[in-house]
């Protein structure tokens, strides 16, 4: 888990410039710079780690959740929407998918009361995740295994 920080550390460009002779001059320049995170939004969040047939996030999608959450404004609020990849019969994937969007929205609901969850569906493996195009390799199945958590805009 990445945390964002407002640190003022410099970047640092180095600008060379080179004659038709081939003669060159550099110099370093510092830019100062600081990350505003009140001006970031994270529209969705895509929890990736669901083992095979299992409907419990692991511990690192817990935080990510949460992290997730904590930044939601008072009147946002959210999809929660389950996906499989595409081994096993496809009515009990559409059930697993379900069960975890489930887990997932009760977690958000007991991170942050406040906020609305507009819907929670599982899809299965009848609709690709973001990103994902087919169930070809063995990535992108793994990558198949996921809830996504949206805003609604």
């Amino acid at each position: 888990l990445y945390e964002l920080t407002t640190d003022r550390k410099p970047v640092i460009v180095t600008l060379t410039v080179v004659n038709v002779r081939g003669d060159t001059l550099s110099t370093a320049l510092q830019l100062p710079f600081r990350l505003d995170t009140k001006m970031q939004r994270i529209k969705r969040l895509s929890l990736a780690t669901f083992a095979i047939r299992s409907a419990t996030p692991s511990v690192r999608d817990e935080q990510l959740l949460n992290f997730f959450m904590t930044r939601l404004g008072k009147d946002d609020r959210v999809n929660v929407v389950g996906y499989t990849d595409d081994l096993g019969d496809p009515e009990g994937n559409v059930r697993l998918a379900q069960r975890r969007a489930e887990v997932v929205a009760d977690l958000a609901r007991r991170m942050r009361p406040d906020i609305k969850i507009n819907t929670v569906v599982g899809v299965g493996s009848r609709e690709f995740p973001k990103g994902i195009v087919n169930y070809d390799t063995p990535e992108n199945r793994f990558l198949s295994r996921v809830v996504e958590v949206s805003i609604v805009e």
